[in-house]
């Protein structure tokens, strides 16, 4: 397309940085695979990206591919992000308080030191300080706080 010198220099720097920035997004979404949803509450809805349309309607914003619509109301919605791996169905983002468990536990300080391991969470929760702990068991991360 060609704009012509003049009054518009202004309107052909705007398209171009436009263009620019369209490819770099077009670029880095290749790697990803799902657009995730972030409610208020913390938990977390994933929708594939393969023909994916977004629209605005009545307050909400609806995600829908051929197999799949999601619905979320724009008050409820804390930020949406693309992502490698779909959302496990009410995942939290963010660290979610520590419920029982059974297995070793490992747990930190909010410094990072290390305050020891202990045989299940029950085990370390009578042992440790007051305070704040972040405890990683099966390959996930939790916090821990012992009153």
């Amino acid at each position: 397309m060609y704009i012509p010198k003049g009054k518009d220099d202004n309107m052909r720097k705007l398209l171009l940085v436009f263009l620019f920035l369209s490819g770099i997004m077009t670029v880095s979404a290749d790697d990803f695979n799902y657009l995730t949803f972030a409610r208020n509450d913390g938990t977390m809805k994933s929708i594939s990206i393969d023909n994916l349309k977004l629209s605005f309607a009545g307050g909400n914003v609806v995600a829908a591919t051929g197999d799949e619509t999601l619905t979320m109301p724009l008050s409820d919605l804390a930020k949406m992000f693309f992502a490698a791996t779909a959302a496990e169905e009410g995942e939290v983002d963010g660290i979610s308080e520590l419920t029982e468990t059974s297995g070793t536990v490992s747990v930190y300080t909010v410094s990072g030191t290390f305050a020891g391991s202990f045989a299940n969470a029950s085990k370390a929760h009578s042992q440790l300080a007051k305070g704040l702990y972040v405890v990683k068991t099966n390959g996930r991360t939790y916090k821990m706080t012992v009153r």
